[in-house]
């Protein structure tokens, strides 16, 4: 499989303060990588590294296969689409003439290139109104649009969620997985809401405080984070001496009426069940889940000595 990123060791200091420390990112051909954290954790700064907007303090940026350098870049750049914090317009042109001024400075010959993004992130229909009457969803749809213009082989997006309501948060969503499925792009995603990147991504890069604490492939993840079961019961209390002497767990948190036991999968899950009803325990709700990333990240953080 073929590397389309990787950093070794990157680093970026200002006078006393180290903002990104020794991180090491590897993202392969076809991946959607999520890269989380907080924020103020360096996404953005790392990001500003990959793309040569700063110069690393130490460590360096591959991309494609080839160490960057100031030489070199433009070549890698044109490989590359990319939306950096909140993507600025020209407020008072339309979508259309917005992307038309990019389309020049990126040089793309055919103009039809224009309707083809526009189409894409479902933004046709409103190509001729003023970019200042656009929602800020549709804003960032349209800079998913220019950030495609040029069919690059590698997305990079800082943040595209951010600041977005509900249904804004979907449509940017849906449309990254669409072009990642159906497109065959590479994307690099930043973000600090867990739960949606959770939702589109292949692969996952954890950043606290500047350090690359975890890279997973989210498959990997999942097998990783242990299930536990959690039950609706008339009385908690009870239910937990019944499970500890019959199956000698101790995990076991409760929360109101709800018993959580920790370390938990299917089998183990209808076994209790069946204990409690035949104790005469009233079972209102038995289910097993899987923690979220969210729960897998403040873990990870708790246990480098790093707790949010």
């Amino acid at each position: 499989m073929k590397t389309i990123l990787q950093t070794c060791d990157l680093t970026k200091k200002y006078k006393d303060a180290t903002v990104v420390n020794g991180v090491n990112i590897h993202i392969e051909k076809g991946e959607v990588y999520g890269f989380i954290g907080q924020n103020g954790a360096g996404k953005t700064t790392s990001i500003r590294l990959i793309l040569n907007l700063l110069n690393p303090t130490g460590g360096h940026v591959e991309l494609f296969g080839e160490k960057v350098t100031n030489q070199n870049i433009y070549k890698h750049l044109k490989k590359i689409g990319s939306i950096i914090e909140i993507p600025g317009f020209y407020s008072n042109l339309s979508g259309q003439e917005n992307l038309e001024i990019h389309r020049v400075l990126m040089n793309v010959k055919d103009k039809a290139e224009i309707n083809r993004v526009l189409e894409l992130v479902n933004l046709k229909d409103e190509k001729n109104k003023k970019v200042k009457n656009y929602s800020l969803g549709m804003k960032q749809r349209l800079g998913i649009a220019r950030a495609m213009l040029h069919d690059p082989d590698f997305l990079i997006l800082d943040e595209p969620t951010n600041g977005l309501d509900p249904k804004g948060i979907v449509e940017v969503r849906d449309l990254i997985v669409e072009i990642a499925k159906n497109h065959g792009k590479t994307i690099f995603v930043s973000s600090h809401i867990l739960a949606e990147v959770e939702k589109m991504v292949s692969k996952i890069g954890i950043l606290h405080r500047g350090r690359l604490l975890e890279e997973i492939d989210k498959q990997e993840f999942q097998n990783k984070s242990k299930k536990q079961s959690i039950y609706k019961v008339s009385d908690v209390n009870e239910s937990m001496k019944l499970i500890q002497k019959q199956f000698n767990i101790n995990q076991m948190t409760v929360d109101g009426d709800m018993l959580i036991v920790k370390n938990s999968d299917e089998h183990m899950n209808g076994l209790i069940t069946k204990l409690l009803v035949e104790n005469n325990i009233t079972v209102k709700e038995s289910k097993v889940v899987t923690p979220s990333l969210e729960e897998f990240f403040i873990k990870l953080t708790e246990e480098s000595g790093e707790a949010i």
